[in-house]
């Protein structure tokens, strides 16, 4: 993709980090680099590199990447300890056969693309950070009203981004939902092909 211009980002602005990252719609995110090499191997391999044009004292290019600007965002605003943690919420109810073919647009669920640049890039406080938020009601923050955890939601789901990024613990936790309430798998709002419905609900039975 050819990005002929760029636009900075209010919270990661100039100044903010010795090290840039550009999204693929063109929004720049400077960032430190510490942070980034303590929190992702695939940074961390990259910056034990050498780097001429560092040597010369000529300044680095923005590092171009795959993901949007929002997604850049919440990866950020995770790893960095500075910056509130995002919640973790679902647009709405997920279509899990488009989720497992890789068909879920960002805008409607933009964590599993998060989990996604988690693997890519070597980063296991966001599955961390999966694993606490899945479990944690959220506040809204207009009305004060608490709404369920997406674990209490939308367990099979959960299940799915467990098994897709080796997830043991959070899995077990949606297997447990799920045995509770096996009614579950029949959620109306998930479109479950019968291959995997026998699937999960094996698992399930396993665990009891």
């Amino acid at each position: 993709m050819d990005i002929s211009f760029t636009e900075e980002t209010q919270r990661y602005g100039p100044g903010y980090g010795d090290f840039v990252l550009q999204s693929s719609d063109g929004k720049d995110f400077h960032f430190p680099r510490a942070i980034l090499a303590f929190t992702s191997g695939f940074f961390k391999d990259m910056f034990d590199l050498p780097n001429s044009s560092t040597a010369e004292g000529t300044p680095e290019k923005p590092l171009v990447l795959t993901e949007s600007s929002q997604l850049v965002q919440m990866l950020l605003d995770v790893v960095n300890p500075n910056a509130p943690s995002p919640p973790l919420v679902l647009a709405k109810p997920v279509d899990l056969c488009r989720f497992l073919m890789g068909l879920i647009d960002p805008n409607e669920s933009p964590f599993v693309y998060l989990l996604e640049a988690a693997h890519k890039y070597r980063i296991p406080c966001i599955f961390r950070w999966f694993e606490k938020e899945a479990i944690r009601a959220q506040v809204n923050e207009e009305n004060r009203e608490e709404t369920p955890a997406i674990l209490d939601k939308c367990p099979v789901f959960v299940l799915a981004c467990a098994r897709q990024h080796n997830l043991p613990q959070i899995g077990r936790l949606a297997i447990r939902e799920l045995v509770k309430r096996p009614s579950l798998l029949l959620d109306e709002d998930v479109d479950l092909p019968p291959k995997l419905y026998r699937g999960i609900y094996g698992w399930a039975n396993s665990e009891m």
